[in-house]
């Protein structure tokens, strides 16, 4: 972090730190914001802001790391604070997909089966739910079919989990 010690140009900071805030979301950014500034300076700012957003350290404790002026500091803690719920979001998500499947997206058709092998007058719909989900970093897909009273039920948990997330 000695590098930091020698930045006396806000928007130099606001480069690096938000190239660090942008290699929370994107593992593989390589690029150097500057001479001084190499990919593992970018990293342990990176560590430093997700630590921050997990609660795990408290707003001074932070701002401990960066040896800069109170102006400077305060650019830090704008720069996080402006981003907090994105980086909170996207460090939920990638700490909930390592332990059960996080679901990205969803697509659904729907089927009217009319009669089958044992029964011609059968007459029923499906729906066929495609998850498209992330587990522990890679990509699955989850296909399943279910009946009207299943797809209503689903309907309703769905609901309810949105009441609950809107009260958050």
């Amino acid at each position: 972090m000695d590098f930091l010690k020698e930045i006396k140009n806000r928007d130099e900071l606001l480069n690096i730190l938000n190239a660090a805030i942008d290699k929370i979301y994107k593992h593989d950014l390589h690029t150097k914001i500057n001479a001084e500034t190499s990919p593992e300076d970018l990293n342990y700012i990176s560590n430093i802001f997700s630590n921050y957003c997990s609660n795990q350290l408290t707003k001074p404790e932070m701002l401990d790391y960066f040896p800069l002026t109170p102006e400077l500091k305060d650019c830090v803690l704008k720069a996080v604070e402006t981003r907090k719920l994105q980086i909170c979001k996207h460090l939920m998500n990638q700490n909930n997909s390592k332990n059960i499947p996080l679901m990205k997206s969803f697509d659904w058709d729907i089927k009217y089966i009319i009669g089958n092998s044992s029964l011609s007058s059968h007459r029923e719909q499906k729906a066929t739910l495609a998850f498209n989900c992330q587990h522990n970093g890679k990509l699955e897909a989850l296909s399943i079919e279910i009946n009207r009273e299943a797809v209503d039920k689903m309907i309703k948990e769905l609901e309810n989990c949105s009441a609950v997330n809107e009260l958050l």
